[in-house]
């Protein structure tokens, strides 16, 4: 969904909870904006069940139909690091507009810095991925442009020099499933799970799949002496147990 429809379907479910009788509208912790699909935390049970029931028949403009996915089903963000040089961006914001601007594919807009520290000459950066983004790196062997240069990418869970032949998604550890939530996409309903996220259908959408939480790895720096682009490792964010809208 664009930024506009997240919006509408966010109003949508508000004027419904303003419907209810008082003191028996559903209750939440959270709704923030994913690419393209919506994260919504939910208190409790009847909360996730009130808005599983009512998302399947909500219509925020004419053509949406949004559906149901489990919580295992949630898009589960790639992780990448790269070294960004000072001879091509001063700041990490004036490095992300140079690579969606010079590299097809590559949302940046959609990516959220989780590290970044002072090198010789540069940054190294820690990047959260779209899954676009992190398919179009690895079919162009991890590489993208940068100014008048080519920067590598380092990809979790992805082998040197095998991102491009493999095209599998990183490795990840995932967590258990807790109760209590629910989420909203545009892709065809699955089967109902304990939890649950919402999906739609439109021309641009994907089956997405990966659980919402991940196992956390002991952040380490692997820049190494003497390299040219150094690189480190990070903690994958824990989200909050939650469901998104698609």
């Amino acid at each position: 969904m664009s930024e506009d429809e997240m919006r509408k379907v966010r109003r949508a479910l508000l004027a419904l909870i303003t419907g209810a009788e008082q003191g028996t509208g559903p209750t939440f912790l959270g709704f923030a904006h994913k690419p393209g699909w919506i994260l919504v935390t939910c208190e409790n049970d009847f909360s996730r069940e009130w808005l599983v029931d009512k998302v399947k028949d909500l219509k925020p403009w004419p053509e949406a139909e949004l559906s149901c996915m489990s919580e295992e089903q949630l898009p589960k963000p790639s992780i990448a690091t790269t070294f960004l040089p000072n001879t091509e961006a001063d700041t990490v914001e004036e490095a992300l507009k140079l690579i969606r601007a010079q590299n097809a594919g590559l949302n940046t807009e959609h990516w959220k810095v989780l590290h970044a520290r002072e090198d010789k000459g540069g940054q190294v950066v820690t990047f959260s991925l779209d899954d676009p983004s992190a398919e179009t790196l690895k079919e162009s062997e991890c590489r993208a442009a940068l100014g008048f240069r080519k920067i590598n990418f380092k990809i979790k869970g992805v082998s040197e020099g095998s991102a491009a032949a493999s095209g599998q998604q990183p490795t990840q550890t995932s967590g258990p499933v807790r109760p209590g939530t629910s989420g909203i996409s545009k892709t065809p309903q699955r089967p109902a799970a304990p939890t649950t996220t919402f999906r739609g259908k439109g021309p641009t959408s994907r089956n997405v799949s990966g659980p919402l939480r991940g196992g956390n790895d002991q952040s380490r720096a692997n820049s190494g002496r003497g390299r040219k682009h150094p690189y480190q490792k990070t903690d994958r964010p824990k989200p909050s147990t939650s469901g998104g809208i698609q």
